[in-house]
């Protein structure tokens, strides 16, 4: 019986092991259950952030602007000031905040000095690029009286350094397809396509099967384009940009009412004119939203105040189609810079 208190000893040393053991497994189980709830947790609010942002149901902000002119003076400037994001220094916040940026860009981004132009003749120096993207331009229109006033060459420079740039262009391509082909984006859930046209070049200037060029102005022929970009590419709204009108005239011709027309029976969505340099009415024809003409944003015409008066464009669209359209007034200051109007 000598050892009988080594063995209560043992025993009890025994029965408190197993109730640790029991113990540091109950504590591991509670930590690994807590670890798993915070995971379960974590796991679960991931998807709820994922339904919320399935159901945001915002409005698509876009905003379009008129012609932009960055050479003659506005280059000049550019090159005092040693800053090519200078004429957009006044807007360019308000136009990085939308969800798409829209403009159409007045002359070819090149090197080139092969002036095919008239006295009227632009060219930009390739480093605007940094102003179009600290602006945060999305698309431009390339369709314009001013694409090849550097010759062919002036529109291929042009669209190697927006694709460079990553910023999209509409209006001109390498080829049939191309050049008619729409810019497309998806903005939460919405589909957007753009196009874009203009009549002021001959046949000899359109692009044909191989043959860069403009993209293909007939009625017929567009109305194909966006009944494809609705029914096989399920767009909704299919917006497109028209270089045409009178210069200086304030209200559109009937050129711009009978091709508005046109479009409207197409199912275009909405119409963004440029061209005139003076702000034009804005209207809605049966479904169709038409903004005649912006008028410009940064250009070097100061002679007199209805040229140095333009309009951003404010559209709100959501799936069932565009919301409002609303101009929005900028003026061109001394410099040549767009500010809005207070």
């Amino acid at each position: 019986m000598r050892h009988l208190p080594l063995y209560i000893f043992l025993g009890i040393m025994a029965v408190t092991g197993g109730m640790m053991v029991r113990g540091a497994e109950y504590v591991s189980f509670a930590y690994q259950n807590n670890i798993s709830s915070k995971l379960q947790a974590n796991l679960l609010s991931l998807v709820v952030s994922s339904k919320e942002k399935e159901k945001d149901l915002r409005p698509v902000h876009l905003l379009f602007t008129g012609d932009i002119m960055l050479g003659r003076a506005v280059g000049q400037i550019m090159d005092i000031r040693k800053d090519f994001k200078y004429p957009f220094l006044q807007t360019a916040s308000v136009l990085r905040s939308a969800d798409l940026t829209f403009g159409n860009l007045e002359g070819p981004i090149t090197y080139s000095q092969n002036d095919v132009g008239s006295i009227y003749s632009f060219a930009f120096n390739p480093s605007v690029i940094e102003g179009l993207k600290y602006s945060g331009f999305d698309v431009l229109s390339l369709a314009n009286n001013h694409i090849f006033d550097r010759g062919y060459e002036g529109m291929e420079d042009t669209m190697y350094f927006l694709n460079q740039s990553n910023i999209n262009y509409v209006g001109v391509g390498k080829n049939e397809i191309s050049a008619n082909k729409a810019s497309i984006f998806m903005v939460r859930g919405i589909k957007f396509a753009f196009l874009a046209y203009t009549p002021f070049y001959s046949n000899s200037h359109v692009a044909w099967r191989e043959k860069g060029g403009l993209s293909r102005l007939d009625g017929n022929y567009i109305k194909d384009i966006v009944s494809k970009l609705k029914n096989e590419d399920e767009v909704d709204i299919v917006i497109v940009s028209m270089h045409f009108g009178d210069e200086y005239k304030k209200e559109a011709g009937n050129y711009q009412r009978e091709l508005a027309k046109v479009l409207s029976e197409a199912q275009v969505d909405l119409i963004v004119g440029h061209h005139p340099h003076v702000v034009q009415e804005i209207e809605k024809i049966n479904e169709t939203w038409v903004a005649y003409s912006l008028g410009n944003f940064v250009f070097d015409q100061t002679f007199e105040e209805d040229v140095r008066n333009g309009l951003v464009l404010s559209v709100l669209a959501t799936k069932d189609g565009i919301q409002s359209v609303e101009g929005v007034p900028i003026y061109i200051n001394d410099d040549y810079q767009p500010e809005f109007v207070k």
